[in-house]
């Protein structure tokens, strides 16, 4: 894991660690609606039912680009300038 010690990339990466995990919340909440409705009666509203899959897919979709895609653009941040601040702290050899 990379220590980051830029304080204001660090609150990017805390803000996009919480940003993840509400959206992972979320999706978990979602797919219960799901699972309650099919549970209650199997004649669940069809087009309930497919926005709820289409919404839980858009957040597999959103989490995936925030973890990848957002993730990498954030480490690309830190592992360009963190080596440059620490060789003029006199901290790399």
């Amino acid at each position: 894991m990379t220590v980051i010690r830029q304080k204001h990339v660090q609150r990017m990466a805390e803000s996009l660690d919480e940003v993840i995990e509400a959206a992972e919340e979320y999706k978990a909440y979602l797919q219960g609606q799901m699972e309650a409705h099919k549970g209650i009666r199997d004649d669940a509203p069809p087009m309930y039912m497919f926005a709820l899959k289409y919404q839980i897919g858009n957040l597999e979709r959103f989490i995936a680009t925030l973890d990848d895609q957002v993730l990498e653009q954030l480490t690309d941040i830190v592992n360009v300038l963190d080596p440059m601040e620490q060789a003029q702290r006199g901290e790399l050899v």
